[in-house]
């Protein structure tokens, strides 16, 4: 059933004239554009034909041919599946078509059509299978563990490596995958860590053949030549400067709030005090320097002489 929206201005209203045009016209956009996405949701909308999810599928992952067809329900509760076998690698999979409730807070506005597949996860882990066998082989001199994720994949260092090796390891793991891809469906790239997973040293792009250094060492080694020898890193995160110095000292050293919206990396460590602190590159934020803050008051680190 359609909705009627109405909008009521009494006369009292009518006779009284805008303070500010400019701050009530954003508002009346926003509730032109709400209405007008609730008729076009309301408008009709039905799940992808058999015809039409075969043609999304053979455009989208390649030739392929149909083992069966499941169609069930009707009109907003309409799904249907095509389960297909893709015919450069023999792998079956499905494609579906389904719609979906759109809304708010609870409110539903609308219903609009949704394709999914299992394509990309079963072919990923088909030419990481291939590929799995070539890439334990190598010998680079570099001893690491490739592991690969849904989100991301990672080459992990035993020990501390150069950007250089980083990237010439990459690029081998990478080049065995790209053999396998018969498909050049899949995006290739790394997440680089050094030591252990907490030490993440860049990021390996193949399509580019670039390496991204994060520098990580920058940070860690100055922790331990000029605060404390013995400390023990912990792990890393991405953040603003706000969230780990006062607003006192944020005010001091950016007094325009030029850093805000700015995110850098932040690194988590225990003194060999036991007192946590993080440690950060200024440089990150426009600025010059490496400060060291206590995890609890945020106030500027040093080693209590013992």
């Amino acid at each position: 059933m359609r909705k009627i929206f109405k909008i009521h201005i009494d006369n009292e209203t009518r006779k009284k004239p805008l303070p500010n045009g400019s701050l009530y016209l954003p508002r009346l956009l926003t509730v032109c554009l709400c209405i007008l996405m609730i008729f076009c949701l309301s408008a009709c909308g039905r799940t992808a034909s058999k015809s039409g999810l075969m043609h999304y599928a053979e455009d989208t992952f390649g030739d392929c041919t149909l083992i069966r067809e499941e169609h069930s329900g009707s009109g907003n509760h309409e799904v249907r599946t095509l389960y297909l076998k893709d015919k450069d690698t023999g792998l079956e999979y499905f494609v579906s078509s389904e719609m979906i409730s759109v809304g708010l807070d609870g409110a539903v506005f609308g219903y609009t059509e949704q394709k999914d597949s299992d394509f990309h996860e079963k072919y990923k882990n088909y030419v990481i299978d291939l590929a799995e066998q070539e890439i334990s082989k190598l010998n680079t001199g570099h001893p690491a563990q490739v592991l690969f994720g849904d989100f991301a994949n990672k080459v992990i260092f035993d020990s501390r490596t150069s950007d250089e090796d980083s990237k010439s390891v990459c690029r081998e793991v990478a080049k065995i995958l790209s053999d396998h891809d018969v498909k050049k469906y899949l995006k290739i790239d790394f997440l680089v860590y050094c030591e252990n997973e907490e030490i993440c040293a860049g990021y390996y792009d193949f399509s580019s053949d670039e390496f991204e250094s994060y520098d990580p060492y920058k940070v860690i080694d100055y922790v331990y030549e000029n605060v404390d020898e013995d400390a023990e890193y912990r792990f890393s995160l991405g953040g603003s400067l706000d969230a780990y110095l006062t607003y006192e000292d944020l005010q001091k050293i950016d007094p325009d709030n030029k850093t805000s919206g700015v995110y850098g990396t932040f690194y988590f460590f225990t003194s060999s005090t036991g007192v946590d602190f993080y440690a950060f590159d200024m440089e990150d934020f426009g600025m010059t320097g490496i400060r060291c803050v206590t995890a609890d008051t945020r106030e500027e680190f040093t080693l209590s002489p013992s």
